[in-house]
């Protein structure tokens, strides 16, 4: 039986394939900006708040019964 990893152009491990697949689509902020580049200024920096207050709540929230 032909070993299937030898028909691979490239010799990434699957699990780090699959990583390096994941690491290439954009996310979080940059994801905001490349689907929508008409976006306001005004309109990202609210998403960039937004997302900051979340985050130091959930900070708060685990310093208080963590």
């Amino acid at each position: 039986m032909p070993d299937p990893r030898r028909d691979r152009p490239d010799h990434v491990p699957f699990p780090y394939r699959q990583i390096l697949e994941r690491a290439r689509r954009p996310s979080g902020w940059r994801s905001s900006l490349e689907n929508r580049p008409n976006q306001s200024v005004g309109s990202f920096a609210l998403e960039v708040f937004v997302a900051a207050a979340a985050f130091v709540i959930i900070v708060v929230l685990l310093i208080q019964f963590g």
